[in-house]
């Protein structure tokens, strides 16, 4: 069933039952969003707390990424998609908080590009920001005075820092680092993709 879909109040019953379902999750994702920007933290002490915290996180990452999939404006989830590559991938490994592990963050960050990384590339936006809204699109240590928002720059940072993740050891499951290569692959197909895009296209315009 897609949320294209989903019939309009009036259309029956079940119309109802399903649209009052969705905006139950619109104000779920809302909830969240709001209780991720206040800071999320995870369990520093290894147990079914801690796997069920990181399993929750990256779930909803993937959730938000699907709807912001659907192109519908109610569903604009990239600020929300902004704080978590920025935890994954703008501080330096040996650098991370134990209360932010990269292993909740790196999968919650490479399912964005898994599932929207075409448009991800193409976002270009700058957050508002200053003294009276603060800088919610700033960036972490390896991006401190970049632009508060997306751009080919911080794409690329995000790139070669999923391809460190990829190569460092440690504490660092061969999961994650599974995950982090396979992100930094993927994006680098879409760059590619992109490039020889235009290029084709620049060829058919002169001809």
């Amino acid at each position: 069933l897609s949320i294209h879909s989903f019939p309009t109040r009036r259309s029956s019953d079940l119309g109802m039952v399903i649209f009052c379902s969705l905006c139950g999750l619109i104000c779920l994702i809302r909830r969240l969003t709001i209780y991720f920007s206040l800071g999320f933290t995870v369990p520093i002490q290894p147990g079914p707390e801690r796997d069920r915290t990181i399993a929750r996180f990256v779930h909803i990452n993937q959730f938000a990424a699907r709807l912001m999939a659907t192109e519908l404006a109610v569903f604009d989830y990239s600020l929300f998609a902004l704080w978590t590559m920025r935890s994954a991938l703008e501080t330096a490994p040996p650098c991370v908080s134990p209360s932010d592990p990269l292993e909740a963050f790196v999968p919650a960050a490479a399912a964005w590009i898994s599932i929207l990384g075409p448009q991800v590339y193409h976002w270009d936006k700058e957050f508002e920001h200053g003294p009276r809204v603060g800088a919610p699109g700033k960036g972490g240590p390896l991006w401190e005075n970049g632009k508060h928002g997306f751009c080919k720059e911080r794409w690329e940072l995000w790139r070669k820092s999923f391809g460190a993740i990829a190569e460092t050891g440690g504490d660092l499951s061969e999961d994650v680092r599974s995950c982090a290569r396979q992100a930094g692959k993927t994006m680098k197909e879409i760059e590619i993709d992109r490039k020889s895009t235009r290029l084709n296209s620049s060829h058919q315009y002169y001809l």
